[in-house]
């Protein structure tokens, strides 16, 4: 496994595990860490259901810049 993939599957289980615990602060920081790429990929990898709740732990100011591109 190349440790670009293993970097990925590392953040994916990242939001999975925050996600479970509903730590909104957690997610909030990971991703303002990325760039606005990078978290568009990693929302668009989740279920419906994860994305939504990622969206909804979100701040509305940040939730509302992602949420665009589906209107």
């Amino acid at each position: 496994m190349s440790g670009a993939t293993t970097e990925v599957r590392d953040i994916d289980d990242l939001i999975e595990d925050l996600l479970a615990k509903a730590d909104a602060e957690c997610l909030s920081a990971l991703f303002d860490s990325m760039p606005l790429s990078d978290a568009l990929r990693e929302l668009l990898q989740l279920s419906p259901t994860e994305r939504d709740a990622v969206l909804s732990l979100l701040p509305s100011e940040k939730s509302r810049k992602t949420d665009r591109r589906s209107t």
